[in-house]
């Protein structure tokens, strides 16, 4: 069983055993199937729970529902999924994405699937990767620290050429009053 702890500092659980799969599975209506998480070839929900945070954070809110009925509060009864919602802070869901991917890769291992465990296991490692080296390119790059200031004066450039040709339209546009027709000829017609 794999931890996170909210905003708050409380602690909940990642817990995988088979009954918390097929529930999860029943109650998010099948959208949720952690037995399968390479099958189908459109959505491969491994892939979708760990390049989507809203999905990931969707089934979190399945994974710990049952939990709050433990928490010490004076209302547990009014505790909801947008309250959990409140306490968890963006890193906090990566954390617990990180102990979730953790979690369901040992309940494939323990099941003597290592093959699955293994696409589950290269999925979180290479994403904890990408964001290590994104990390440390914006550390050391040193475009990025300037590139506001010089993006500006090519702003102002692009604004004032669109201005401008917004101007010169109306122009047109407001010299033709109603009733009045034109006798000039249009351009290229000469």
């Amino acid at each position: 069983m794999r931890k996170f702890k909210d905003s708050t500092g409380y602690e909940w659980d990642i817990n995988l055993p088979f009954g918390e799969i097929v529930r999860v599975k029943r109650e998010s209506g099948g959208e949720f199937d952690l037995l399968a998480p390479m099958n189908d070839k459109e959505s491969k929900l491994a892939e979708i729970l760990d390049s989507n945070l809203e999905k990931f954070y969707e089934l979190l809110c399945y994974l710990v529902t049952p939990q709050f009925g433990k928490l010490d509060c004076t209302d547990v009864a009014k505790f909801t999924a947008c309250e959990f919602g409140q306490r968890v802070a963006s890193d906090v869901l990566i954390d617990a994405q990180k102990q979730f991917f953790l979690e369901w890769s040992d309940f494939f291992r323990f099941a003597n699937r290592p093959e699955i465990a293994a696409v589950v296991e290269a999925l979180a490692k290479v994403r904890a990767k990408a964001v290590e080296t994104v990390s440390q390119r914006i550390r050391e790059d040193r475009i990025l620290p300037g590139i506001a200031d010089r993006m500006v004066p090519k702003f102002n450039e692009v604004l004032t050429k669109s201005f401008k040709g917004l101007e010169d339209s109306l122009e047109s546009i407001l010299t033709l009053t109603p009733g009045e027709t034109s006798t000039a000829a249009p351009k290229g017609c000469d």
